[in-house]
C-alpha cells in the first residue's frame, strides 16, 4: 500500500520489517506527530500491512526532521553512500540495526565518519521484540548517543510501555548489540550439539567476559555494559529459542546445514568482531573457536571437535588473556 507524503515535517523510519512497523505503533502511540514509514520496493520480509508506506526516498528524505533506521546492519553503507548529497547534515539518525560491518569491523559511527555523514547518531538497545512491541508489553529501553538527539528520540518513542532512558556511551551500546547476537549464535551451536544447561551458560559467560575484554579496548567501562536494557536484551536474544541466530546456531550444532539459509546478523557480526580484533590485537579466542566450528574448513582435529568439549581449553586461554590485560594496566 503506497501513500503520498506530506511536506510537515516528521520523523521518517526507514525500512517496513517488523520492527519498523512497530516503531511506527510506538511513535503514534507517544506523539501527536504521524510518523512516515519508507519501504524498499519489493523488499523481502516486508508483508502488506494497514500502514501507509511511502516508496519515493529522496521525499522521505526532504519531509524527515528525524529519521530512523530500521534497516540491516551490512547494508548500512551501501544505503547512505548515494545519499550522501541529499541528507541534510543537521538531521539526528537514530540506527536500531545492530552489528558490525563484516569487512571492516566497523562500527556505525566508524561508517559514518568514513562517509563524512556528520548527522548527529544514536543507538537503540533493549529486549525488543517486535511483536510484543505491537502488543504493548511494558519494557524498557536506552537511546545512547548525543544529549541533544537523544533527548528527542526519547520524547518521539517513550510511551507507558515503551520506557527510554538515554546514556551518552554510544560505542558501549554497539558493542553490546553487537556481541549479543555472537552470543546467542554461540548458544545455539552448544544447544544443537546437545549441551547440558551447565554447558550453555558456561560458554555464555565466557562470551560474556570475552566481550569485556573486547570493551576494554574500545575503552568501554564494565560499567556502561551494565544498563538493565543492555542487560534485558542480553538474557532475551541468549535464553529466547525464537532469535534467528539461536535457530541458526542449533542447525549448525545439529549438523543440518540445509537448514541455515536465513538471515543472521550474528554470522556477519561474528566475522565484523573477528577482523575488528584482528586490527586492534585483541585475543578472542571464543569467536575464534565458534567461527572455525561454523566454518567448518579446519583441518585441525582439535578444532573441529564439539565445541562443548572445548569449554576448558577455551577457559584456560580467556583466563590467560585477562591476566595479561590486567599486567598491563597495573
Amino acid at each position: 500500500m503506497g501513500c503520498i507524503m506530506t511536506h510537515k515535517r516528521t520523523t521518517v523510519i526507514l525500512g517496513a520489517g517488523a520492527f519498523g512497523r512497530a516503531l511506527y505503533t510506538k511513535i503514534c502511540q507517544a506523539s501527536p506527530t504521524v510518523p512516515h514509514i519508507w519501504r524498499r520496493p519489493h523488499a523481502h520480509g516486508e508483508p502488506e500491512s494497514d500502514i501507509p508506506y511511502g516508496y519515493d526516498l529522496y521525499e522521505a528524505l526532504h519531509n524527515a526532521d528525524t529519521l530512523i533506521y530500521a534497516l540491516p546492519a551490512q547494508v548500512f553503507r551501501s544505503f547512505w553512500a548515494p545519499l550522501k548529497t541529499h541528507l541534510p547534515p543537521h538531521i539526528p539518525l537514530l540506527i536500531t540495526a545492530k552489528g558490525l560491518e563484516q569487512d571492516t569491523g566497523f562500527f556505525f559511527d566508524d561508517i559514518m565518519n568514513d562517509l563524512a555523514l556528520p548527522n548527529p547518531l544514536s543507538i537503540l538497545s533493549g529486549p525488543h521484540l517486535a511483536k510484543e512491541l505491537q502488543n504493548n508489553g511494558p519494557t524498557l529501553g536506552v537511546i545512547s548517543g548525543s544529549p541533544e538527539a537523544t533527548t528527542l528520540f526519547q520524547q518521539r518513542l517513550t510511551s507507558p510501555t515503551f520506557l527510554l532512558s538515554t546514556h551518552t556511551n554510544m560505542r558501549a551500546a554497539m558493542l553490546a548489540n553487537a556481541f549479543k547476537n555472537v552470543l546467542a549464535l554461540l548458544g545455539g551451536v552448544i544447544r544443537g550439539e546437545g549441551g547440558c544447561q551447565n554447558t550453555l551458560n558456561s560458554f555464555l559467560g565466557l562470551g560474556f567476559q570475552e566481550m569485556r575484554l573486547f570493551a576494554h579496548h574500545e575503552d568501554v567501562a564494565d560499567q556502561d555494559l551494565l544498563h538493565p536494557a543492555l542487560l534485558g536484551d542480553f538474557m532475551l536474544t541468549t535464553q529466547s529459542l525464537d532469535s534467528r541466530n539461536t535457530k541458526m546456531g542449533m542447525a549448525i550444532g545439529r549438523g543440518d546445514r540445509h537448514n541455515t539459509s536465513f538471515l543472521s546478523e550474528g554470522m556477519t557480526t561474528l566475522t565484523g568482531l573477528l577482523v575488528r580484533a584482528q586490527k586492534t590485537s585483541v585475543r578472542l579466542p571464543v569467536c575464534q573457536a565458534l567461527h572455525t566450528r561454523i566454518d567448518g574448513t579446519s583441518q585441525n582435529a582439535e578444532e573441529t571437535r564439539p565445541l562443548g568439549s572445548q569449554l576448558g581449553a577455551l577457559a584456560k586461554i580467556l583466563d590467560e588473556t585477562s591476566f595479561n590485560v590486567q599486567e598491563k594496566h597495573l
